[in-house]
């Protein structure tokens, strides 16, 4: 069994990093007239510097979602790789809360 410790945790300043967004790709946010940007991790490179850990014994790279605060602390991490519509009424909830 594969388990990885992550990196970024609930109360912390996760570290800082570049990513390409959406553009040319932008069916999923038009789709769902998403009012924000999506990024493209390519090449895992934040997946790992974050250390999502992997699903179904490290067959398939994690999916996490996380939630910051304006001043840039994480406030919620949800695993959503087989679950994506509970991650959607459990951030409004989360967010609600506020």
């Amino acid at each position: 069994m594969f388990i990885c410790a992550a990196k970024v945790d609930k109360g912390k300043v996760p570290p800082a990093f570049t990513l390409n967004d959406h553009d040319g790709k932008t069916a999923f946010a038009k789709k769902y007239k998403l009012p924000y940007t999506l990024l493209s991790d390519e090449g895992n490179k934040v997946r790992k510097e974050w250390g999502v850990p992997s699903d179904l014994l490290g067959t398939l790279p994690g999916r996490q979602t996380y939630v910051l605060d304006k001043n840039g602390v994480v406030q919620l991490i949800y695993n959503n790789q087989f679950q994506p519509e509970k991650l959607i009424d459990e951030t409004l909830k989360f967010l609600q809360s506020l």
